[in-house]
């Protein structure tokens, strides 16, 4: 199983494009190589210094390049491209907000690193300007996604968006922001009114890598991941309207799947129930429909509660229409009479339905006309989330009486399954046995007509298969005679190569082969004729190393090439000469003399 370790190392071996924070990595101050308080001067400079450098091919870094950020290498579109943001005020204020005033700050990093951010981080904290505080909050957010993409950190993202939450409301950065415009001596100068636009949405701007990872997790079935991302949102401090805004967009598939399965799980008994049924059957549907509920419903409640928490309005709205949904069974028990089931479906719908919601007053007011004077515990939002956590363990029992029917029902439906599958087969054997008798009474038939006892000696005769045909194998690469070589070796009309290695080559070898490593083929014969006639041999008792290299050297191209017929043992064998003379191996031949005379 991955750790939070591993998955952090990973992460720091993946590709910097993949973990990179966007509107940093392709900020058009970037691009430019400028800071924050850059000109309108200075941007038109380094707009021109960067174009002449590209049209003559010249690699210009720019002057705040941050390497962790990700790989920029530039074209003229992307420097014309720069330039045109930074001509809109509202596209300059906001290309300003996600880079730095002072980018050395983030570039002179000694090391990628949560040891190198703190230090980074207690540097600029030390400086109490607001331009310090924005590099601060902005070099926290592009390191942390660049190293905790999966988001284990919790406490480091926390303090990321607390850095945020400070800046987004205080009032300094976005007065830095105007003043670095009206300092920079643009044509165009920034409106308040883009300002407080900017502001609104800058939330939403800092967060939105987070609902990306959220989302893609939800995609890939991820539900931890996606769980950790809401957990980040929630504590981050976003507004209400736009946390419940991310949990719709995260988790709403999750909530349209929950009500369909809701509808198909209570789809049966709601029409059953109001069939013309008697007091023991409809008390039967009530429990079915309640099986159906614990099988189907609950994982799915389940599965929201750890996902997004007892807190997130998704989750609410689905344990509220669970509560709807078993406060409509307790009506049905009402009608079959049975007051105490009736009761126990109140209070657990009560134990679902969220604080101060309309379900929660109907229920109490069902559970009051039921006859329940049990106390029940208070209805806080800490109170809840316990509350949620017992009705998820705690199953709601049903009568024994109702299980030992329901265990006699599956009894009996597989006794009717069996005797059901044993009517078939008697039925095809009595259909097989009539249809054998017609046949046989017909003329011509060989056996005769009326009942003969069926007779199972008899001997059959044995099958014999026929021989299969002999396979031949036909060899991919030709063979050579040591004589035939010989005679090409004199008429210098080959090449002889010895296939091993250069201690079998320096043991002995024939006079004129050239050594070759079966490793070292393809690059010995480059630049060679592809119709030169080539020879190999080798020490192998069944030329395996040089039929190989033979076949090699045929997928190359080469289309003159031969194996020698026996190897390096039947050239001693037949008696031609080798370097050096004496081998250190003796001979087949040598060997069967030897053993003739003793």
């Amino acid at each position: 199983m991955q750790t939070a370790t591993d998955t952090l190392r990973a992460t720091l071996h993946a590709s910097p494009d993949k973990r990179r924070l966007i509107p940093a990595a392709d900020n058009a101050y970037r691009v430019l190589g400028l800071s924050g308080h850059a000109s309108q001067r200075e941007i038109y400079a380094a707009a021109s210094a960067l174009r002449r450098a590209i049209k003559l091919g010249v690699a210009k870094t720019p002057a705040h390049q941050i390497v962790w950020l990700g790989s920029n290498v530039l074209t003229e579109n992307d420097v014309r491209d720069a330039l045109s943001r930074l001509t809109v005020p509202a596209q300059r204020i906001y290309e300003r907000l996600f880079w730095f005033f002072d980018p050395q700050t983030a570039a002179t990093m000694p090391a990628l690193g949560f040891a190198s951010l703190q230090e980074t981080a207690a540097r600029l904290q030390a400086d109490e300007s607001p331009a310090a505080r924005h590099d601060n909050a902005l070099l926290w957010l592009a390191v942390m996604l660049r190293l905790d993409p999966a988001l284990y950190l919790a406490n480091e993202w926390s303090q990321t968006y607390a850095l945020w939450k400070e800046l987004i409301e205080g009032r300094e950065s976005w007065s830095l922001l105007m003043a670095a415009d009206l300092k920079g001596d643009f044509e165009q100068v920034t409106t308040f009114g883009e300002i407080g636009d900017l502001r609104g949405r800058a939330w939403r701007l800092v967060t939105s890598p987070l609902t990306e990872i959220a989302k893609d997790a939800m995609l890939r079935e991820d539900h931890a991941r996606a769980g950790r991302a809401l957990a980040v949102l929630r504590a981050s401090g976003v507004p209400d309207a736009l946390a419940g805004e991310y949990e719709h967009e995260i988790l709403g598939s999750i909530e349209d799947d929950f009500d369909a399965l809701l509808s198909v799980a209570f789809g049966s008994y709601r029409y059953e129930v109001k069939t013309d049924q008697n007091v023991s059957e409809r008390r039967e549907t009530c429990w079915r429909a309640y099986a159906k509920f614990n099988e189907q419903v609950k994982p799915a409640l389940k599965k929201i509660l750890e996902l997004a928490g007892s807190e997130s309005h998704v989750a609410r709205r689905m344990f509220a229409a669970a509560a709807d949904a078993l406060d409509e069974l307790a009506e049905g028990f009402e009608t079959a009479f049975d007051n105490e089931s009736r009761v126990k479906m109140l209070r657990r719908a009560w134990q679902l339905a969220p604080p101060a919601s309309a379900s929660l007053l109907l229920i109490e007011e069902h559970l009051t006309s039921a006859g329940d004077a049990s106390e029940r515990p208070s209805k806080t939002e800490a109170d809840y989330a316990r509350q949620l956590a017992a009705a998820m363990r705690e199953p709601v029992a049903p009568p024994e009486l109702f299980t030992a029917y329901i265990r006699q029902e599956e009894a009996e439906k597989k006794l009717d399954a069996w005797g059901k599958g044993a009517s078939k087969f008697v039925f095809i054997v009595v259909v097989a046995l009539f249809v054998g008798k017609c046949f046989n009474s017909l003329p011509g038939s060989r056996s005769p007509r009326g009942y003969q006892p069926y007779n199972f000696n008899v001997a059959m005769p044995r099958y014999t298969p026929p021989p299969l045909p002999e396979l031949k194998l036909v060899p991919l690469v030709g063979y050579i005679t040591p004589r035939e070589l010989q005679r090409k070796l004199k008429a210098q009309a080959v090449t002889l190569l010895h296939v091993g290695a250069r201690g079998e080559y320096e043991t002995g070898h024939i006079v004129g082969a050239l050594p070759m490593r079966e490793t070292e083929l393809a690059g010995g014969v480059k630049g060679w004729s592809k119709s030169r006639q080539i020879v190999l041999y080798c020490y192998c008792d069944k030329q395996e190393a040089s039929s190989r290299a033979a076949a090699e050297l045929q997928t190359l191209g080469f289309v003159n090439v031969s194996v020698l017929e026996g190897g390096y043992r039947a050239w001693l064998d037949a008696g031609f000469p080798v370097l050096p003379v004496r081998p250190v191996k003796e001979t087949r031949k040598s060997l069967v003399q030897r053993g003739a005379e003793n």
